[in-house]
């Protein structure tokens, strides 16, 4: 595992932010933080790794919506670089629909040219579902209102600058942005739950570099 270290105050703060440090030595134990999510609330988890730590590690996360009900679990691998990969979006999840909530991601997209500036962004689900999308600051960015990729359909609206094919552009700086998707599913979902695919537009074409999938 890997060590963490927990910003003071966490335990009261609406985002909880930790520093990743490496490779835990034999028999050294590392960090953790109990937290309490209310109804209809949620809780943005940041981890920032050290330029020097070694890579290797997990973070795992536990959580229950019942004390005496079932133990969910969750974890993020910090794991080496892969060759060939020009960017990727930092996160993917699993997640639980409810009738009365949109379903949050929050999303950080990093690409190895830091000198980048944009990159066009599309954002589709595997059965008809609203998405919304806003950047790290809550400006939004797109409405698409079927859930299709396009920005070309009645109801689909965007707020910031497009490529020309009906997309959004993923403004960058320093080769990386934090935004949020929310997703408002259309009637019931399917067995097997609806999936969030977010693609970026590279010189071969589009990329898939995030898969989130939601449960009925």
């Amino acid at each position: 595992g890997a060590w963490l270290e927990f910003a003071e105050g966490a335990e009261e703060s609406d985002d909880i932010r930790a520093t990743w440090g490496g490779l835990l030595e034999e028999g050294e134990e590392g960090t953790s933080l109990v937290l309490r999510i209310e109804a209809g609330a949620y809780r943005l988890i940041s981890i920032r790794g050290e330029a020097d730590a070694e890579p290797g590690g997990e973070f795992t996360m536990h959580w229950t919506p019942d004390p005496e009900g079932d133990v969910q679990e969750s974890s993020i691998l910090i794991e080496e670089a892969e060759t060939g990969i020009s960017g990727s979006v930092l996160q993917a999840g699993l997640f639980v629909s409810n009738p009365f909530y949109s379903v949050p991601l929050f999303l950080h997209y990093a690409d190895t040219d830091v000198e980048r500036e944009s990159i066009p962004l599309r954002v589709s689900t595997t059965a008809p579902a609203r998405v919304e999308m806003y950047c790290a600051l809550g400006d939004p960015v797109f409405v698409d209102a079927d859930g299709d990729g396009s920005l070309r359909d009645p109801g689909d609206q965007l707020f910031t600058q497009g490529d020309g094919e009906g997309h959004a552009l993923l403004l960058l700086e320093e080769g990386a942005a934090s935004f949020e998707l929310q997703i408002f599913p259309e009637g019931e979902l399917p067995e097997e739950g609806l999936a969030v695919l977010i693609e970026i537009h590279e010189p071969e074409g589009w990329t898939v570099v995030s898969e989130n999938r939601i449960l009925p």
